[in-house]
């Protein structure tokens, strides 16, 4: 999301989140997860705007394991955009890649309808600060703090 001449675009972030994935899947050195390895995921997406839960419906559908993390709330970049200050989607001609798709011109049917089209894919975003990122012992490693304290989530690279 993007904010030019005081009009909030859009464009091309559902589109952007959902070739993401589809350029993991087409890569020669990915293979999904055969087995559900304990808190390791496929995909993890690292903020819950528009590119971040379009990523993981892309995985949901793809059948790989992701998971969404944000510190704030889903989509709370379009949530601080002022009442009455345009949104432009995309081009209307372009229709982008990924199951998420809207039209809503107003920052009120826009956040429904996207809210809405999360609900009914089932994905979930879980509530947490990332401090860190590193690579350690041949995996990347993620630190997030969760209400429960700090945890080590492994990733793949």
């Amino acid at each position: 999301m993007g904010d030019l001449r005081g009009s909030l675009l859009l464009l091309f972030s559902p589109d952007s989140g959902a070739r993401a994935v589809r350029h993991l899947m087409d890569s020669p050195h990915f293979a999904p997860l055969e087995s559900m390895v304990e808190a390791m995921y496929d995909v993890v997406t690292i903020g819950a705007e528009v590119s971040g839960v379009v990523a993981p419906m892309e995985a949901q559908k793809s059948g790989l394991t992701y998971m969404v993390i944000d510190a704030d709330q889903v989509f709370s970049n379009l949530g601080n955009v002022p009442e009455g200050k345009p949104i432009d989607t995309y081009p209307s001609a372009m229709i982008p890649a990924g199951d998420l798709q809207f039209d809503g011109q107003t920052k009120a049917l826009l956040t429904e309808d996207l809210e809405s089209q999360l609900t009914d894919a089932e994905v979930s975003v879980r509530s947490g600060c990332i401090h860190r990122i590193e690579k350690r012992d041949g995996l990347w490693w993620l630190h997030q703090e969760t209400d429960a304290g700090m945890v080590e989530t492994p990733l793949r690279a």
